[in-house]
């Protein structure tokens, strides 16, 4: 087949939806390989330019000069047109839309929906970003041929918010960079533990540092943990950032906890692993990929009882409502306390995150291209 992906978020984002692109972009080329592969963005940082130069079945198409000046335009209206050009099989929107007008041509289409956070809480997003995105996502969902749902919880919300046929959605796992599968060494993990000033004996939160990651409930939990224990938390900031720093000051937690705001994304194994215990209270998720990333790294995972969260920790992870911080305290100190305990949740925290496996996934998305052409 001939395959397009839209690649604005594999070329341009650091974060979640640039991950995953790049992550289904990478494993459908490897397990695949006798598919052309076409990768349409209308620009290219420069920490992705070069990202996909060695794969020989991937080309990138990217827009003319008026595309260019108006890349919004190119992907929304004109990216079909050279869509068609290519002779695509199948194109697919990696996150949350379509160009509107791929329907009416001879592409078979499919859009991958990560959540419907917008529409479950509008509030965590401004007016217009809230309307752009509940449009978008509407819109998309009803002309794709296939939706995929990356979990079984965006897929009930997709049937039940915005009315899509069951039918028509498929589920396919998210899978993480093949960089947490390796095994590290002690000297790998001592240099990041340098490079970032890491404290001896912590435990980590990763995500974007925003209200609905709820990182709120980690800081009260310190004050009833063992002091030795620091807390690292990595992510970008956003407004919400001043309240967590008001709540540090407030229980005079300044000197344990620990912000890294722009860690090489090469070096997150290593921060995983040399963490005790992985915490990831989110108030709600599409999927909750720093929790497959935990699995992996061989780290005991405690995240919240909602959304998608126990599908992907399954019986590996301990659970918690997500504004319980005594709760979540509890959890920590039998884990730092009980080595039995942690080895244990680590074991079966490998087993789980074989569920979620480059080339199960890589299956799965085939099976679904196949069915759609």
């Amino acid at each position: 087949m001939k395959i397009g992906f839209d690649a604005k978020r594999a070329f341009n984002n650091s974060t979640g939806l640039g991950n995953y692109s790049r992550a289904i972009i990478n494993i459908m080329s490897k397990y695949f390989s006798d598919n052309e592969y076409i990768l349409y963005t209308s620009k290219q940082s420069n920490a992705y330019e070069n990202y996909f130069k060695d794969f020989q079945n991937i080309q990138i198409t990217t827009p003319n000069k008026i595309g260019r000046m108006f890349p919004n335009l190119w992907r929304s209206l004109s990216l079909t047109n050279f869509a068609l050009k290519d002779k695509l099989d199948i194109y697919h929107g990696l996150s949350h839309e379509l160009p509107v007008n791929i329907h009416h041509s001879s592409i078979k289409s499919i859009v991958t929906m990560h959540d419907l956070i917008v529409w479950r809480h509008p509030e965590y997003f401004k007016y217009i970003d809230r309307i752009t995105y509940q449009k978008k996502q509407l819109y998309a969902c009803k002309i794709a041929d296939i939706v995929i749902a990356i979990s079984e919880q965006t897929k009930q919300d997709l049937i039940e918010i915005l009315n899509i046929e069951q039918e028509k959605i498929k589920v396919v796992y998210q899978p993480c960079s093949s960089i947490f599968t390796q095994t590290l060494t002690s000297a790998q993990k001592l240099d990041v533990a340098s490079k970032y000033n890491l404290p001896n004996r912590y435990i980590l939160f990763v995500g974007t540092m925003e209200e609905r990651k709820n990182l709120l409930t980690i800081i009260r939990s310190m004050p009833l943990i063992d002091k030795e224990i620091h807390l690292v938390a990595v992510g970008r900031t956003t407004d919400y950032f001043s309240i967590i720093n008001e709540e540090t000051n407030v229980l005079k937690l300044t000197n344990r906890i620990h912000f890294i705001h722009n860690a090489d994304f090469y070096d997150f194994p290593a921060i995983y692993a040399n963490a005790e215990v992985f915490v990831y209270p989110s108030f709600f998720e599409g999927f909750g990929i720093p929790v497959l990333e935990a699995l992996h790294c061989g780290v005991p995972v405690i995240t919240s009882n909602t959304s998608s969260l126990p599908e992907v920790g399954g019986n590996a992870a301990l659970y918690i409502n997500p504004t319980d911080h005594e709760a979540l305290a509890q959890h920590i100190n039998n884990i730092i306390g009980d080595k039995i305990l942690s080895e244990s949740m680590i074991q079966k925290g490998k087993v789980q995150a074989l569920c979620f496996s480059e080339e199960k996934i890589a299956q799965n998305l085939w099976n679904v291209y196949k069915e759609t052409k």
